[in-house]
């Protein structure tokens, strides 16, 4: 194909023009000029496509990379199946993000406000309310569940990872 090319750009540099004045040559220049503006114009609308979908692809990889984690420990006397955390952003509504002693598949990445719930037993034992300020960052919630001396179910939060600001106390 290269071979053709110049082949081709050896006839317009150095043959008359054929029907006339400038027809040949004309037609050659427009064959020799368009591949490589076409080629151009490709590279360039491939460029644009790609940059506009690049933050958006590497948002979903990052989030699928980085997604926060619930671990639950809690004592002998606790059964781990009567655990349910929901979790809610700055937006209702709220989502149960850890249910019948398993993590659910439910993406906890946002910043913001987020808002954790605990029930044990379909009693509410506890709220908690941490700000997260970057989107990318990992943590790792470790909810602890524990029976006080008068039977009554008791929890505490402790968070891994950075940026965090955290009430700790179960309101």
């Amino acid at each position: 194909m290269i071979k053709w090319y110049r082949n081709l750009i050896d006839k317009v540099l150095n043959e008359k023009p054929y029907f006339g004045i400038g027809y040949r040559e004309g037609k050659y220049k427009a064959m020799i000029f368009l591949p490589p503006l076409v080629l151009l114009f490709a590279v360039i609308l491939g460029l644009a496509v790609f940059f506009s979908n690049f933050k958006s692809y590497q948002r979903s990889w990052r989030a699928k990379m980085n997604t926060n984690e619930i671990v639950v420990r809690c004592d002998s006397s606790i059964q781990g199946d009567s655990i349910k955390i929901e979790w809610k952003n700055s937006f209702p509504p709220a989502k149960v993000v850890f249910y019948n002693g398993e993590q659910a598949d439910v993406n906890i990445n946002k910043r913001g406000y987020n808002y954790f719930t605990v029930s044990y037993l379909g009693q509410k034992i506890g709220t908690y309310e941490q700000f997260k300020s970057d989107y990318w960052s990992y943590h790792k919630y470790e909810f602890l569940i524990k029976m006080d001396s008068s039977d009554t179910p008791q929890s505490a939060l402790q968070i891994e990872g950075k940026y965090h600001k955290c009430k700790l106390a179960a309101e």
